[in-house]
């Protein structure tokens, strides 16, 4: 098979891409080139976006961590914009992905479960706003806005013996 040099012979299109090559070299991006860093971009996004969701973090939480603006990240989750090598590094720390991850590779499983999925890491957070319910409901019913419903869930929650491991009995 013959090579197909210049605008000899070829398609058209082909043709005009060659065109335009020998017109701007120093300006000519190929089409496929473009479309590639353009899937690139995007997968990237996609394993930024994934890795964030499955830690529960914001992205304001996640781009505060990476040094890096929320509108940035959202380019980036989005595909619109590039990471540079110096934030996937931050990305990675962060998330506890390895950098291949973020190009496609395998997740991590060195990475903790996040604490709201996480029952044990959860039960402090718990104990604490059931304490703070149960301040709420005494003042309500001081109150008197809805004090005997706040009662009647407490009991249910003291019958159920979830104060006894608060109280350590």
């Amino acid at each position: 098979m013959q090579e197909v040099t210049g605008s000899r012979g070829g398609t058209p299109y082909q043709k005009a891409l060659d065109l335009q090559r020998r017109k701007n070299p120093r300006t000519f991006v190929d089409p496929e080139a473009a479309a590639a860093q353009v899937r690139m971009r995007q997968l990237v996004g996609s394993r930024i976006l994934q890795a964030r969701t499955r830690l529960g973090l914001s992205q304001e939480r996640l781009a505060m961590q990476v040094d890096a603006s929320r509108t940035q990240l959202n380019s980036w989750e989005r595909g619109r914009a590039s990471v540079r090598p110096l934030s996937i590094e931050r990305l990675c720390e962060a998330t506890s992905e390895p950098v291949h991850y973020f190009y496609g590779g395998p997740p991590s499983d060195n990475h903790p479960r996040p604490a709201a999925l996480d029952p044990i890491r959860a039960l402090p957070a718990l104990v604490e706003l059931l304490l703070l319910y149960d301040r709420t409901s005494t003042l309500l019913h001081a109150v008197g806005r809805n004090g005997h419903q706040i009662d009647a869930q407490l009991q249910t929650l003291r019958d159920a013996g979830y104060f006894d491991v608060i109280n350590g009995s």
